[in-house]
């Protein structure tokens, strides 16, 4: 609060045409500033550099040559949007027709062996009953040799044909099918599999976006040859970016994180925008021994861009209540530090003990009350 007032200065005394003469009072005037209660802080400003957190390089999955380019430097992208197309090679559509008849092969191979494996299972079948009626066989000739009704040659014949060899046969033939079945069913699976190769191949002749966000780079023309070794674009969230400085340790703890500061950003226009502290290193960095802060931009607009300059403004030394003067109103004299204030209309020197000190506000320790006007 400043304001101007006349303060008494010394009196004098006049005389007309022999009249008595009235001491009179002379004026001078001055402004003045109240003494208020408040908080106080010094503002430091800082440089940065923008970054953004996701950041995707974009590479074709398999070489080839452009054929066309759906997106110009500087557009924004949605995920899985195609950004360009290489042109079709016949030896991808070659590889995909025969890995297709490769699989009508191994599909037939497959069911072959699946048959295979049936007859086997009859044949081991019809064994197994021969099997069984030249067991009971066996057994009535041993009763009735036992009981001399017949010869010796009779009762070998019967043990000949309750032989298992061809049981045995039967049941290794089954054994081989099942074996050739999983052979051919493996030769299947690989085929297939070259068939979603194949495909995928020509997939990726269409090129997409692997993020959301604006492209930052772009080094793509049409008939340009390209490898999976070399980025040709880069795609950029601009809903994900940041500012980053380095502080040295006494200005540090002067940041705390979740804490709102203020940020500007010229070259996209941003001036005074609210944003929050997102990183305070506990650590610093090896290379340059300085903390690491990085500041959050919830709300940064689509003309920022990573690499452009950023500023912050933080309260640093910050005081609660306390009293506050202008800076100005404080004089120096003899090693002391004086203010006036206005006492009865009248400059009253008064001396202080002055704390925090921001170039345009200075707090008073001691010396002075809130509402009193000092002289400035």
């Amino acid at each position: 609060m400043i304001t101007t007032v006349i303060l008494a200065g010394c009196s004098s005394t006049t005389s007309v045409e022999g009249d008595e003469a009235e001491p009179t009072d002379d004026y001078v005037a001055v402004e003045v500033s109240q003494v208020e209660m408040r908080g106080l802080a010094n503002e430091a400003t800082l440089n940065g550099r923008v970054f953004s957190e996701n950041e995707v390089m974009v590479l074709p999955r398999t070489p080839g040559i452009v054929d066309c380019v759906n997106v110009k430097l500087g557009d924004s992208v949605q995920k899985d949007q195609v950004l360009f197309v290489l042109e079709q090679d016949s030896s991808v559509l070659l590889g995909i027709e025969q890995a297709e008849e490769a699989v009508k092969s191994a599909t037939k191979g497959t069911e072959q062996a699946a048959q295979g494996i049936a007859l086997a299972e009859n044949q081991y079948k019809m064994a197994k009953d021969q099997y069984d009626d030249a067991q009971a066989n066996l057994e009535r000739i041993k009763s009735l040799y036992d009981a001399g009704a017949v010869p010796k040659t009779q009762l070998d014949q019967a043990e000949m044909a309750a032989a298992d060899g061809s049981l045995v046969a039967a049941r290794s033939q089954i054994t081989q099918a099942e074996i050739s079945y999983q052979q051919t069913l493996g030769q299947l699976r690989q085929a297939e599999i070259s068939v979603d190769q194949a495909r995928t191949n020509l997939n990726h002749l269409e090129v997409k976006a692997p993020a959301s966000g604006i492209i930052s780079t772009l080094d793509l023309r049409v008939g340009q040859m390209v490898t999976n070794a070399q980025p040709v674009a880069t795609i950029v969230d601009v809903n994900a970016l940041y500012i980053q400085f380095e502080l040295p340790e006494n200005m540090i703890n002067q940041f705390k994180r979740g804490q709102e500061v203020v940020v500007s950003i010229p070259a996209a226009n941003v001036r005074d925008a609210k944003a929050t502290v997102g990183l305070v290193s506990a650590a610093t960095d090896q290379r340059t021994q300085l903390y690491p802060v990085r500041i959050d931009l919830t709300k940064s607009g689509d003309l920022v861009r990573p690499g452009s300059t950023g500023e912050v403004q933080v309260a640093t030394n910050q005081t609660g209540n306390a009293l506050i003067i202008e800076s100005r109103a404080i004089l120096n004299q003899d090693n002391e530090t004086l203010v006036y204030v206005v006492e009865n209309d009248h400059a009253v020197e008064r001396k202080v003990t002055l704390g925090l000190d921001t170039a345009e506000y200075v707090e008073i320790i001691e010396g002075v009350s809130e509402g009193q006007q000092v002289i400035i």
